[in-house]
């Protein structure tokens, strides 16, 4: 499917993690313990550039994102394409909490 990813060995239930889906909202998930957040980032590099960014938050499955203290909280940025977001599933499902 286009605009989606793809992958046989997933072990994070995921419903709408695509892209598409990117473009309009926060993605929000918990798995194993632990809660996540895929976000696009447009960061500001010059006056006539910018970079979009795949940005992955984890951080313990007790509070919520805002509430849950900055250096609790690990993130990682990846390419805002589909294979960033396999990386990204990845970095959720190998990240120690």
């Amino acid at each position: 499917m286009e605009g989606s990813s793809i992958r046989n060995d997933l072990k994070i239930p995921l419903t709408m993690l695509s892209l598409h889906y990117l473009d309009k909202i926060k993605y929000r998930g918990s798995y194993k313990g632990k809660r996540f957040i895929f976000e696009k980032i447009t960061e500001i590099v010059s006056d006539t550039e910018k970079k979009v960014v795949l940005r992955v938050h984890v951080w313990k499955d007790y509070l919520k994102f805002e509430l849950t203290k900055k250096e609790d909280i690990i993130t990682k940025d990846f390419t805002y394409d589909n294979d960033g977001i396999d990386k990204g599933l990845d970095f959720v499902e190998e990240t120690k909490i």
